[in-house]
């Protein structure tokens, strides 16, 4: 999948129909909770948070080094967060 080629302004969610398991993910990744939190969160096991988060970030084609801050940054440019 093709990174996502996003404007500026904020566009909205469902544009681009994000589910809304991913809708919670990225406002995790944008309150920048750690693994242990978010398998709190979307109750599962510490250990698959890394898978989970991978398979999001290769869904919306997040490829920046730092993935959790560009997840974030994604998240505010289509609204899901402010």
């Amino acid at each position: 999948m093709a990174p996502l080629s996003l404007p500026n302004q904020p566009v909205a969610s469902t544009a681009v129909n994000i589910s809304e398991r991913d809708k919670t993910l990225f406002r995790l990744l944008a309150d920048t909770k750690s693994n242990r939190e978010i398998a709190r969160a979307i109750q599962v096991n510490e250990e698959e948070v890394g898978a989970i988060l991978q398979n999001l970030y290769n869904r919306y084609g997040i490829e920046h080094h730092n993935r959790r801050v560009a997840a974030g940054c994604l998240a505010v440019r289509l609204g899901i967060v402010q």
